[in-house]
Formats: C-alpha cells, structure tokens, sequence
C-alpha cells in the first residue's frame, strides 16, 4: 500500500507543490547574474529540516566580501536521514543556482514568477534545476507522510554553484557526502541517464594584417583566416562520431558535439581585420578524457596552420579556459539499480526509456570517479528548454517525475545490499 500512498499524498499536494516551485523560482538567490534578495537554499533548509532531517550548510570556498562569483551565498544545503535498517544508502543531488535571465524583453512570462498556463508552468529554474528539487522533497516527503520506513540513509544534497564552476557538488564528494547511488536532478524528460558528456572551452587568437578596406588583397583578413579553423573544428565533430561511438550515446545525431560560441574580431569596415578570437566547446563522451580533446583540437589547430604559408609565418595562439573543462562520466550499467529504475517507470509510464546519456555536463560526473559507481541524471522537462527564454515545463511531468522518484527512493533503500 506504500507506493499507492505516495501516489494519493502526492496528488492531494498539487498545490503545495506548484506554490513551493513558485517560491524557489521567485529567489533571485543563487543566480549568475543576482547579486542580492532572496536565498533559495533557504527554503531548500527548512524544507529539509520540517521533514526531519539534519541539515547543515557547506561553503565550497571560504566566503570573501570581494569575491566576484559571491561564494558567500552559494552554499549548499546537506540533508541527511538515517535508515532504521541496513539498507544501501542514496544520495539526491541537484542544483539551486539558475543562470541568468538574459534579456527580460524576450520573455512572454515574468522569468521568476512561475506562471502556469494551459498545464505548463513557466519561469527561470522550472526544470534547471529548481522543478528537479521540488521533485526531489516532494517525493522524500510523500515517503514521510505515509509512514515508510527507509532502511537505507538518505543524503540530500543541493547546491549552490552548479552552473558556474561546479565547486558545490565538487567539494562535498570531497569532503565524504557520497552514498551507495546516486539521482542527480536534471531535466531528462524522465529517462533515467546514466552518463554525461565531457567538454573543453578552447580560445584561439588568429593574427592577420590591417589595411585599407579599398586594397583588401594586400591585407591578411584575420576573421577569414579563423573561418578555416572553425571549418576544421566543425568537420571534427563527425571524423569523431565515425571513428568512436560510446552505446549511450548513439541515438542521438551527434555525439562530439562541437559548439563555436564566440567571435570577436575587426576594428571597423573600412579596415581589414587584425585579429579574430575564437571560442567554443570541443565534446567528448565516455571512455574519452579531456586530454583526448586537447589533443585532438591542437592536431586540427597544427594541420590548418601548416596549410597556410601566413599562419605559418604568424601562427595563432590556442589557449584552454580555466573554469569550463569538464571530463565525461558513465555509470555502470545494469544490475539491481536500474532494474528498479525500470519498474518504477513502468508504474506511472506504462513504458520505461533505456538508459541513454545526458547530453550536458552535469555535477554526475563527481560520483562515478571510480569502477563500480552507479547512478543517473533524473528529472522532469526538456533539456532543449534549459537556459532558454521562456523555460518552461508540464506541470504533470513533475507529478509524474515526484512518483517516480518516491517510487525509486523507497525500493532503492530497502533493497539488499
């Protein structure tokens, strides 16, 4: 009767579950672009500590007033309940931070109101990753309500620096808050995801030489030059797919994805280019590393260099970015893990989607650093919707993702170990 419990506790909350995403959505804290107002692993806390559990805060980096990221508000909130048994232990991980709103003239919505219309709500966080913590707590207390018994320990975790450098997650891994599995909450459309891919910032500084715009052929058109570096990067992503493809990965049209985020080049258009700056994300996938990646954009940097008498005599710098370098993750497959994965799909889906990778970077990636560790990305929406204008989600996915994860929660603690 347990699991029909959770289903009725969390069907009679729909309210209470659609006002507390609207007030998570509506913190402005801890965001990348906010720098003041409501803290929303605030609410995450006394959430946690009404259902019983102990909760504590962990700072990643020792709070500065002159900090620039402003660690002194992104610190995460550790939940832990213990089991009544022997049971294997779980961690829930998700994250509070949110990017930024952008440019609010190109929302329909208000961005942190959380509007619901014609079944969806709307609003930055509503599935990354706030609608995935909601999910979350709302889950732990329909457990709770009914009365369960967990057996396993529970680890809650949410933190606060997801987006930007991934410390949070990063130093409580460090620091021992691990368990048996892992749910990282992401937006997976409900598929239970059990790897992540692995990508690497790049820049390139391309030189070329100035002149007149009226006798452009004298010149050396520094944009034109970086075209040919982007043509080269771009044909690496399919020389990749065709030489390697990891099983999680395959059903998706690319694998290696390659992202040319960045250019900056020119001074006016009277005057050829002097210099261009590229950037972008070079991906890799698991049983690849980030040293792959480096390898392999400088082997396509060297080659289209030495096809170029100019960028032979003026070779352009590549250099890596210090922050956005992520190595790709994958859990091991099979066993009792995702069997109850499947079956709690089955319960509310009718249908269970095989294990496939997360097509983003996520904070998984921390808890399968070592053979044998299992878990998976978990969550309601779409990742397509992530960052977007207008994020938005069915609010039925998150009751679906809630009884789910209620589901998993009470199988996965009280299975044997």
């Amino acid at each position: 009767m347990a699991q029909a419990d959770f289903d009725r506790f969390i069907e009679n909350n729909r309210g209470e579950m659609l006002e507390f995403l609207r007030n998570l959505v509506a913190c402005e804290l801890p965001s990348s672009d906010a720098v003041a107002g409501q803290n929303a692993q605030d609410l995450i806390a006394e959430f946690l500590s009404d259902l019983g559990f102990s909760v504590t805060k962990d700072f990643p980096v020792d709070p500065d007033p002159e900090d620039p990221l402003h660690y002194a508000d992104r610190w995460s909130v550790v939940g832990l309940r213990k089991g009544q048994g022997n049971g294997p232990s779980l961690a829930l991980n998700s994250h509070a931070d949110v990017v930024g709103l952008g440019d609010v003239s190109k929302w329909k919505y208000p961005p942190r109101a959380c509007t619901l219309k014609d079944g969806k709500v709307y609003g930055r966080g509503v599935i990354d990753a706030r609608g995935c913590l909601t999910t979350f707590l709302f889950a732990l207390k329909a457990i709770i309500e009914s009365g369960t018994k967990l057996n396993g320990d529970i680890i809650f975790q949410s933190v606060a620096d997801e987006e930007i450098l991934g410390k949070g997650t990063e130093a409580l891994v460090r620091k021992g808050y691990v368990a048996d599995a892992v749910l990282v909450g992401e937006p997976t459309k409900l598929a239970f995801c059990p790897a992540t891919r692995g990508a690497a910032q790049f820049y390139l500084d391309v030189e070329g030489l100035a002149t007149h715009s009226g006798v452009a052929y004298e010149g050396q058109n520094a944009i034109l030059k970086a075209m040919r570096y982007i043509e080269a990067l771009v044909q690496l992503q399919e020389d990749l797919d065709r030489q390697y493809m990891h099983p999680l990965w395959q059903e998706y049209p690319v694998a290696h994805t390659v992202n040319i985020a960045l250019i900056n080049g020119g001074e006016s258009a009277s005057r050829v280019p002097s210099a261009c700056t590229v950037s972008g994300l070079v991906g890799c996938i698991a049983g690849e590393s980030l040293e792959d990646v480096h390898r392999w954009v400088e082997d396509v940097v060297k080659k289209v260099t030495e096809s170029d008498p100019w960028l032979q005599a003026h070779p352009p710098v590549l250099r890596w970015a210090q922050t956005m370098q992520f190595e790709p993750s994958a859990s091991a497959l099979g066993g009792r893990f995702f069997e109850i994965a499947e079956a709690c799909s089955r319960d509310i889906l009718d249908s269970y989607q095989a294990p496939r990778a997360f097509t983003a970077v996520s904070d998984l990636r921390y808890f399968l650093d070592h053979p044998g560790a299992v878990g998976a990305n978990f969550g309601p929406g779409d990742i397509k919707q992530a960052h977007a204008y207008d994020e938005s989600v069915e609010f039925e996915e998150i009751v679906k993702a809630c009884k789910i994860a209620a589901r998993f929660i009470e199988r996965w603690t009280n299975s044997d170990r």
